[in-house]
């Protein structure tokens, strides 16, 4: 049993406000002392604790505050997307309009869609489509701190080429993590541990999706599953040969097989290769595909 602070022990801890910005250079430290404070704490005075304090940053868009909530080392990473991928900020900046569609498929915790958010002055729809649990929690509350709750939606589903429940494998729990892999249940239905931890997720296509919940066309639609893309494409053939979808950015993976099949269906469906941009030292690159 953790040991209970004396009241007026605990309450210096908390702050008098309920939002505390930190800086990415003390992140090493802040969750140092985190650590501390829950393993020093009770487990209700930490909930409490938790629930009283809210660390946020600033996401690196220097044309709008755009804050994002963290519990996690993965939330802090998260706030440099736009240094990381600036070419995915330009692509927003070149093809989005004031009433455009933006399917922001991979989400995340929502850079790229408070970015766009941003860019069309809130008169943009937008939405993120997140299938791990912890990180949509964290997507949904960057929502409301970002209060862009009528223009950016979220989605908490695996977009791929078939419609069912099937097993997220994580490659960590913690909110925005990334390289998770989809894949389907066991044949008993149970879940299968053996790459990692895991959830049960639903599995729509892009195709089901908008006929299901009457979506709007996507005028844009970025595609960044962690090596699934090439399923989420063929999950989306009728969208995509919608004249509507002006352009798509794909992360490829030139080391798969599945590479030469995306250019190849993005070909047949209209589209040609815009640019690509490589990730550092990588066989990984954002590729543009646009509609002539």
């Amino acid at each position: 049993m953790k040991p209970v602070l004396p009241r007026r022990v605990f309450q210096k801890l908390l702050p008098a406000s309920s939002y505390v910005w930190l800086s990415r250079r003390k992140e090493e430290l802040l969750f140092a002392i985190m650590d501390e404070i829950r393993d020093s704490l009770e487990i209700a005075q930490y909930a409490e604790y938790l629930q009283k304090r809210e660390l946020l940053g600033r996401l690196d868009y220097d044309a709008a505050t755009i804050s994002m909530t963290i519990s996690a080392p993965g939330q802090m990473r998260r706030l440099n997307a736009c240094r990381k991928e600036p070419e995915t900020v330009a692509w927003i900046q070149k093809y989005l309009s004031r009433r455009s569609t933006l399917y922001d498929i991979g989400a995340n915790v929502g850079a790229y869609s408070f970015v766009a958010n941003a860019i069309s002055k809130g008169e943009s729809m937008v939405y993120a489509i997140e299938p791990s649990r912890s990180t949509f929690a964290a997507l949904c509350r960057n929502i409301r701190i970002n209060k862009c709750q009528k223009n950016v939606i979220p989605f908490q589903v695996a977009l791929s080429n078939s419609v069912g429940v099937q097993e997220l494998v994580l490659s960590d729990m913690s909110p925005g993590a990334a390289s998770h892999t989809l894949r389907p249940l066991d044949a008993d239905g149970a879940e299968g541990n053996d790459l990692g931890e895991s959830e049960p997720v639903l599995s729509l296509t892009i195709d089901s999706m908008i006929e299901q919940f009457k979506l709007a066309m996507p005028n844009m639609v970025k595609i960044d599953v962690d090596g699934a893309e090439e399923n989420v494409i063929n999950g989306g053939r009728e969208t995509f040969w919608s004249p509507e979808v002006k352009s798509v950015l794909v992360e490829v993976y030139f080391d798969k097989p599945s590479a030469e099949r995306i250019f190849e269906t993005m070909g047949k469906m209209g589209f040609v290769e815009e640019s690509r941009w490589a990730h550092g030292g990588t066989s990984i690159a954002n590729v543009i595909f646009t509609r002539p």
